[in-house]
Formats: structure tokens, C-alpha cells, sequence
């Protein structure tokens, strides 16, 4: 869809007898009949990509992509496209390999800023772990190539075929091969505004007096390809930018929507939310066949907290270790607060992992996991503990059903044991089986926050975020 489809779309339904009968149905006061249908106003939707206005690149630079000054933003992707690795593609020891999920880790950090202040922000492990936790089987296949989800071989194998679009993943960097070596990824930026939350969550952007920007913290080379053998020069970001899935009103629709919204001197609020990631224990020492206690301090969450998701990898070494998230085995998980469990979990390797998965939504793999095509990605959904403090059953980010307000809590304390032993399910990954190695221990905490858009008495409306 093009930018102006909203215009060409709307008008067409303008005149459309059939559209206009349905409309002039008295279905809004008549709730015993129409109930059950979604009975909205004339709207269209449009896709537009707005590229980064600073030169791309890696390296630790920020990315800065200013988004339309029109619509309602209901669904945002990154997109990111690479340039094609040189060397002699004829020997098998030269080639790139990349870090797992290279759309998502080529950043440190993704924001949505307004007049300089921060409206949500995520970084790649709250996306991936997220995605990799709460998505079907079937939207996993896809990530997997929207992502680059795929493992990082210790070296490049033999009889590769480098080929852009081939099945081995490791020679599609390759210059000499299909597509010129270049990959493209796209990145689903899932914030308070999207869709899948809810059909009406948009960021209006049209009325804001400034533009929302999206920034982005860029990752060094080091950090995303390992070279191998030979190379003359390595994949780089050529380009980056943002597609946008708007909804574009009516004329006299969005004028009526204005007049109700955004009235002067009353802000008009919307329940949302922010993310946090800490690692919470650093390069902790773990000894494989022996179970790992740490204990640690989480006042550095004062926020109204929803949901808390812990989980335990290996110290972040990328050029050793050939990834940078692949959840462990964790045996307990006890969050305590002035001496008192709050909550308590000392059965996870025994199944409680699965009963806490299935109470609060989320994936796992079986012991039979070839069986769903996800042997290539070593990243285990199971191993992500998700702690929630809603109501039962409600997955919502966007409500307000339950929280803890962890600024008021009296020394809150976690407490995790690192298994060092395998557990029920597919976590062959488990490092702790097999050798020793130190850990990092993560916490990505989400919280309940507020948009509010204020119109001043000039009629200009901007927008912030209001958190506790």
C-alpha cells in the first residue's frame, strides 16, 4: 500500500452504495443485534518506510529515523539491509558467520523519542526473548529468516554452497554468491501503539506539533560477525529504516475524532507501558554438575511492575561462545521482600517450569523438539521464567488488571539456583551439563505507564510519558 492509499481508499468507499447502507445501519444503539461485530469509522491504512536521515552504519552510532507527521501508527518493523562479505569462496575455511538473530542484536537499545524525551524503549533481548517466549510455532518459521535466527558454527563447513538465498545460512554473505552477499532483515518493534495489543492503540501521529523519532544504538562489528579464514571485507549496515503500518482517517472522521480527543487543558491518557533490562549478577562463577545460588538486590526496579522475566546465560563473549542468548536451566527462582516470599519456585527443573509456562502463557520445547524444525537455533523458550502480577489469565500489556509497585517494597531480594544438571524438556543447551562456565543472571521488568497527549490553549498537542 502506498502512502496515499488512505485518500484513494477513503474516497471510494465515499461513494460506495454498499459501504454507505452499512453505515447508515442503526447498528451503535442496537447492541442485542450488532454486538458481537467491530462497527468502527472509515478508515484506511497505508504502509510507508522512512529510511535513517545519519549515514548507517556499526560501530556504536545512533540511528535516528523521524516518522511520518501523518496517520495513526498501528504496527512498526526495523528494517535492515547488509552488504555481501569478499574472500575466495572456492576455500572452505574462509566465510562470516553472524551472531544468532542479527536483525534484532545489530542494536543496543530501540527508542521512541518526542522533544527529546523518551516514550518507550526496548532493547534486542526484551525483543527477541519475548518473541522467542510467546510466539505460535508457525510465527517462529518466519522469524527465523526475518531475524536471522540461526546458530553460529564454530567454522565454516565444508561444500558450502554460497548462494544468497540457500539453505546454508553461513555462505549467504558471500558477494560472489546469489543477491550479491546482501541480507535484509525486518525487526517487529512491538510497543504500547501496536496492533497486537488491541485494534485501537495507535500513536496518533498526526496531531503532535513535533515529529516522533525513532533512535537507535548501533552494535560494533565485533560484536555481530565472526571472521573465518580470509576475508577482504566484512558484511556493514547499508542501510536502515522504519516501516510504518498507519491508519489514515476520513476527513471529516479525523476532524470529528480531534474535537473529542484532544480538547484544550484536558490531557487525554492511555494505559502503557516500558521496558527494562538489567543484568541484575555479572560473570557469576558456575561449576557444571553443581547448583549455582545467587542472591541479589532489585531496587533498581521502582516502577509499577506487571511482569518480570528472569533468566540465566552465559557471560557475554560473543567471539567465544557464538551467541548471546540461550537461556539456562534455572532449579528456583524466590522473590522475597522485607524477609517474605512474595513468590516462590524451587521445582522449575521438574516441571513447574511447564505448569508456570502454561499458567501464564508461553512456549517450550519437548524432548522431541526436531520434530518442529528449531534444532538450527539453540534458544530455548522454556528457559525464560516469566513472573506475573495480573489478574489471572490476562496477558494484556496495555491494562491494569495487577501490578507491584516496587519503589514501596522493603529490600526486595531475588533469589535464583543455576541448575547444574539438565531438566524435563528440550534445554540441551544447558551449558551447566557439560562444562564450567561463568553466568549472567537477567531481569526484564515491564511497567505500567501512561501516554498522555495535553492540547494547550494555542490548540498545539504534544505527547509524554507519565511513569510512577
Amino acid at each position: 500500500m502506498s502512502s496515499n492509499s488512505g485518500t484513494i481508499l477513503n474516497r471510494s468507499n465515499d461513494h460506495s452504495p454498499f459501504m454507505n447502507a452499512i453505515k447508515s445501519r442503526n447498528s451503535k444503539s442496537l447492541p442485542e443485534l450488532y454486538s458481537s461485530e467491530i462497527n468502527t469509522e472509515k478508515m484506511a491504512q497505508s504502509k510507508v518506510e522512512v529510511e535513517s536521515s545519519s549515514a548507517p552504519g556499526l560501530g556504536g552510532r545512533t540511528l535516528r529515523i523521524a516518522l511520518p507527521r501523518y496517520g495513526i501508527l498501528n504496527r512498526l518493523y526495523v528494517h535492515t539491509r547488509f552488504g555481501g562479505a569478499v574472500y575466495t569462496v572456492s576455500s572452505t575455511t574462509n566465510g562470516v558467520t553472524t551472531v544468532p538473530f542479527l536483525g534484532a542484536f545489530f542494536a543496543k537499545e530501540y527508542r521512541i523519542m518526542y522533544n527529546g524525551s523518551i516514550l518507550a524503549k526496548m532493547n534486542p533481548h526484551t525483543l527477541v526473548s519475548e518473541m522467542w517466549k510467546h510466539s505460535s510455532q508457525r510465527e517462529k518459521l518466519k522469524l527465523k529468516e526475518l531475524l536471522g535466527g540461526y546458530n553460529c558454527p564454530a567454522a565454516v563447513g565444508t561444500n558450502i554452497t554460497h548462494n544468497g538465498v540457500g539453505a546454508d545460512v553461513y555462505g549467504r554473505f558471500a558477494a560472489a554468491g546469489a543477491l550479491g552477499g546482501i541480507q535484509d532483515f525486518y525487526l517487529p518493534l512491538d510497543m504500547w501503539f501496536s496492533s497486537i495489543h488491541s485494534p485501537n492503540r495507535g500513536l496518533d501521529l498526526s496531531v503532535l506539533a513535533n515529529e516522533c523519532v525513532l533512535e537507535i544504538d548501533t552494535e560494533t562489528e565485533s560484536n555481530l560477525f565472526i571472521k573465518h579464514g580470509t576475508v577482504g571485507t566484512m558484511p556493514t549496515l547499508l542501510n536502515c529504516s522504519a516501516v510504518c503500518y498507519l491508519t489514515e482517517l476520513d476527513m471529516d472522521t479525523e476532524k470529528q475524532f480531534r474535537s473529542l480527543q484532544y480538547s484544550m487543558g484536558s490531557p487525554l491518557t492511555q494505559l502503557a507501558y516500558d521496558t527494562s533490562h538489567i543484568i541484575v549478577s555479572g560473570n557469576t562463577a558456575h561449576t557444571a554438575g553443581t547448583d549455582t545460588v545467587i542472591d541479589v538486590k532489585l531496587n533498581q526496579f521502582s516502577s509499577q511492575v506487571f511482569k518480570l522475566v528472569v533468566y540465566a546465560t552465559m557471560t557475554d563473549n560473543f567471539a567465544t561462545n557464538r551467541h548471546r542468548l540461550q537461556p539456562i536451566v534455572l532449579n528456583e527462582i524466590q522473590i522475597k521482600a522485607t524477609g517474605s516470599n512474595i513468590y516462590n519456585a524451587d521445582n522449575l527443573n521438574r516441571k513447574e517450569d511447564i505448569l508456570e509456562a502454561y499458567q501464564n502463557g508461553g512456549d517450550m520445547y519437548s524432548a522431541s523438539v526436531g520434530d518442529y524444525g528449531f534444532e538450527d537455533i539453540a534458544c530455548n523458550p522454556q528457559g525464560f521464567y516469566e513472573i506475573s502480577f495480573k489478574h489471572p489469565q490476562d496477558f494484556s500489556k496495555v491494562s491494569a488488571s495487577g501490578s507491584c509497585a516496587f519503589g514501596q517494597l522493603s529490600t526486595p531480594s531475588l533469589r535464583v539456583v543455576v541448575g547444574g544438571d539438565v531438566a524435563f524438556g528440550a534445554q540441551s543447551n544447558n551449558i551447566a551439563s557439560s562444562s564450567s562456565h561463568p553466568v549472567d543472571l537477567h531481569v526484564i521488568a515491564y511497567s505500567t505507564t501512561l501516554i498522555s497527549y495535553n492540547t494547550n490553549s494555542s490548540g498545539s498537542t504534544n505527547i509524554r510519558q507519565i511513569m510512577n
